[in-house]
């Protein structure tokens, strides 16, 4: 009997990263207004007083995480394709294993299994909260280092359902091979963006791991900055400080302002986050991976009155002053 075979990513969360580096003026344009009407209408900024910057250095994952991983794949030593002190590769019977302590990544691949396999014991979704808690420490991470949520919960979400659908005869199958579970790191409680701060990790049958993928990086304190207050990041935007970077409207279209027309500025929610380099972009300028660093700015949830026009827009901003210490 012949099937259609069509394989697919059951996607029940989005989650958005940041592609472009510090400094701002190159995720966008500046808003050089210097009389516009900003108006602050959020919450009282929950970041901290004062912010570091940090400086990446070569991940040192500990011998108890690499021998947790070369266990979790049923690797011995004749499977060591690679190792040197920037780190090493497995592979034996479809499964791999890849550890960059520069890069501060761990990708494992589990042995592909048939789409036409019956999946059986897949875990419960409302277990992968606790599986993934509970595997954070073989990976070397500890659930303090966690992102939290709006709502003061550890950031731990499924995002995709994997598998694929098939047609036999005239009926569509689906079946779920596996949950693919994402967190986020913290530093001093905030939310780390871009490389060096995301894993994911795929649960199978039993909740088994499937795969990996880890970008934790080694960070050491740099600087310390007093954090910008409300006023002082409406004097920045003022002072053409913050960037308006490519936003879309709910089709996909990019928006356009007019900020020569744009009669004010709403400030409805401030959101501190640390970003640090793409080591893949770094690369393609043909610069090294190190040095390099985390940095933290504020994104900004807006209302601007551009000509009568309310566009709700995020903005970018600085949130310290690297001229004041």
């Amino acid at each position: 009997m012949k099937k259609l075979i069509l394989f697919i990513f059951f996607q029940t969360f989005l989650m958005a990263g940041f592609s472009q580096e510090l400094p701002l003026d190159k995720w966008g344009a500046p808003i050089q207004r210097t009389n516009i009407v900003v108006r602050w209408k959020a919450p009282k900024p929950s970041w901290p007083k004062n912010l570091w910057t940090y400086r990446v250095v070569p991940t040192q994952f500990s011998p108890t995480v690499v021998s947790n991983m070369i266990a979790l794949g049923n690797f011995i030593n004749q499977d060591r394709s690679f190792f040197s002190t920037n780190g090493m590769y497995y592979s034996k019977e479809g499964r791999s294993l890849r550890i960059s302590f520069i890069e501060g990544q761990i990708e494992y691949d589990g042995a592909y299994k048939s789409w036409q396999t019956n999946h059986v014991n897949l875990p419960e979704t409302n277990q992968l909260f606790q599986l993934t808690t509970n595997f954070l420490p073989t990976i070397g991470i500890n659930l303090s280092e966690i992102a939290k949520n709006e709502n003061g919960k550890f950031d731990i979400e499924r995002v995709n359902d994997l598998g694929s659908m098939y047609m036999e005869g005239d009926v569509w199958t689906t079946n779920i091979t596996g949950y693919e579970v994402w967190f986020r790191r913290a530093l001093d409680g905030v939310r780390y963006r871009g490389d060096g701060g995301e894993g994911q990790i795929t649960f199978g049958e039993h909740g088994q791991v499937e795969h990996i993928r880890l970008s934790w990086r080694s960070v050491e304190y740099d600087k310390l900055y007093p954090a910008a207050t409300p006023r002082n990041i409406i004097e920045w935007i003022h002072e053409g400080k913050a960037i308006f970077p490519h936003n879309y409207d709910a089709q996909g279209n990019l928006i356009n302002i007019d900020w020569a027309g744009a009669k004010s500025i709403t400030i409805k929610k401030a959101t501190a986050y640390y970003w640090s380099d793409l080591f893949f972009q770094r690369e393609v300028d043909h610069q090294p991976i190190l040095p390099c660093w985390v940095l933290p700015y504020v994104i900004l949830s807006t209302t601007v009155d551009a000509d009568h026009n309310n566009v709700d827009v995020e903005i970018d901003c600085p949130i310290i002053d690297e001229t004041k210490q």
